[in-house]
């Protein structure tokens, strides 16, 4: 490698000879980097394609107000639920910036309240990352029983038990604005969903994202294991949040895209995907 340059802060060579065996293989004698390449007319899109549809702009925090004291806010794929439960807030969901989203919510609603609980939906690392910082701000740590114990070990040294609650089956927060039910999932053996009986919404994460403005998502077994336990729940729901997207789904959205369901199977001779 010869004739090394650099463009904003990227070095390479613009000589480049390739020697196998003593012997010159390849030789460029000029090489250069764009950095922004226009991508137009570089793929070919497949017979029969049709996009999904327009998808999200995640790259500025979002804030609003989805129904009376129910916010959701958050960037990225991190997504919070704010609940005002009079004196103090209940949040559920998001992978860290508890905080922010805070100040965020007080600022936007102009109520300067505390954060009085903080509901993990599941305890994969993404999402029990707020929970120090929950603590932190004095709030509770509600999860399900079978992963409280998990849940505890990740909280500073000196916690007070009272400082988590477990839920074994279903519970209530905010004099019932909130209520908590635990199922199982393909995703989670133990899975806190949120459900708000005032507004027919319910929160929850990893079941059904999808960055899509308006098209149906698309659909995986997961997907549907969700809808059932849903649907055994017998609860009245309407519209469904999500911890990782800005995209409020109607149960007739869910619906669709579940009955569309179906499986793919392995083809033969694929030893990769006999098992799932």
């Amino acid at each position: 490698f010869s004739a090394h340059d650099k463009v904003d802060g990227i070095a390479f060579a613009r000589d480049m000879n390739l020697y196998v065996g003593g012997k010159v293989r390849a030789v460029s004698v000029e090489r250069e980097i764009d950095l922004s390449p226009s991508l137009d007319g570089l793929f070919e899109e497949p017979e029969g394609f049709s996009s999904w549809g327009e998808v999200f702009d995640n790259s500025v925090p979002v804030i609003r107000e989805v129904a009376k004291g129910v916010y959701h806010v958050g960037q990225g794929r991190s997504y919070s639920l704010f609940v005002d439960a009079g004196d103090h807030f209940i949040a559920a969901g998001g992978e860290g910036d508890l905080g922010a989203k805070l100040a965020q919510v007080q600022a936007y609603s102009g109520r300067d309240k505390p954060l009085g609980y903080m509901i993990i939906t599941h305890p994969h690392s993404e999402h029990i990352g707020a929970v120090a910082e929950a603590v932190s701000m004095g709030a509770v740590i509600v999860a399900a029983r079978t992963h409280a114990a998990a849940i505890r070990e990740s909280l500073p040294a000196g916690t007070p038990a009272e400082q988590i609650i477990s839920v074994d089956g279903d519970a209530s927060l905010g004099g019932g604005a909130v209520r908590l039910f635990d199922i199982a999932t393909a995703h989670s053996n133990a899975y806190l969903l949120v459900h708000l009986p005032a507004h027919g919404l319910l929160f929850g994460e990893d079941h059904f994202e999808t960055q899509l403005r308006t098209a149906v998502p698309r659909v995986h077994q997961d997907m549907v294991n969700f809808r059932h336990a849903v649907d055994a729940l017998g609860i009245d729901v309407t519209h469904l949040l999500d911890g990782h997207s800005q995209r409020m789904l109607t149960v007739a959205e869910l619906r669709a895209a579940t009955d569309a369901f179906t499986k793919v199977a392995c083809p033969d001779g694929f030893r990769i995907c006999t098992k799932g």
